[in-house]
């Protein structure tokens, strides 16, 4: 029972506070970039400035294990573009 249940285990969150994943787009899309915010595995929502996304930052979420499995290799890998919020 305790292997079944280690398979199931989720990462502590790994920051201090919220994160914004950065996502760039080529100069002729409609803006520069997205920032996708991130805060102990839940997605907050996504905007295109800094500031917005440090607002954003301090919504409460819940818990979402789907977003949880797309996250948790970029940011644990560091395979992303990532800003401390």
């Amino acid at each position: 029972m305790l292997a079944c249940l280690a398979e199931m285990q989720v990462n502590v969150w790994p920051h201090t506070g919220a994160l914004g994943l950065i996502e760039r787009y080529p100069p002729d899309e409609d803006h520069d970039l997205d920032i996708h915010v991130v805060r102990n595995w839940c997605h907050l929502g996504t905007v295109h400035d800094v500031s917005t996304a440090q607002a954003l930052a301090r919504v409460d979420a819940h818990f979402d294990a789907d977003a949880y499995k797309i996250l948790c290799k970029p940011i644990l890998s560091g395979s992303v573009e990532m800003v401390a919020l």
